[in-house]
């Protein structure tokens, strides 16, 4: 049964990683990279590899901290060109 559920959140990742290069903000993208991570640790978590499930798990810390920093930027980002009157 757990390799049932296994199978199932492969297929929900692989889902998740397609959709994600269809999304217009770094932060959608970004956020559904960060769950085909998460979905696919649990998948290699309930398959019984346990190596891979740790890669995700690093891939998903760095999707996560990539997704604040890029958030960041976004927010403090000023025009380049101003049209100053005077």
């Amino acid at each position: 049964m757990l390799a049932f559920i296994g199978q199932f959140l492969g297929v929900v990742a692989v889902t998740f990683g397609f959709i994600s290069f269809h999304m217009k903000t770094p932060r959608g993208i970004l956020s559904l990279q960060l769950a085909t991570a998460l979905v696919f640790a649990a998948h290699y978590f309930f398959i019984g590899a346990l190596t891979a499930t740790a890669l995700n798990l690093l891939g998903a810390v760095k999707c996560a901290v990539l997704s604040s920093s890029v958030i960041g930027i976004i927010r403090n980002r000023r025009p380049k060109h101003t049209v100053e009157n005077g």
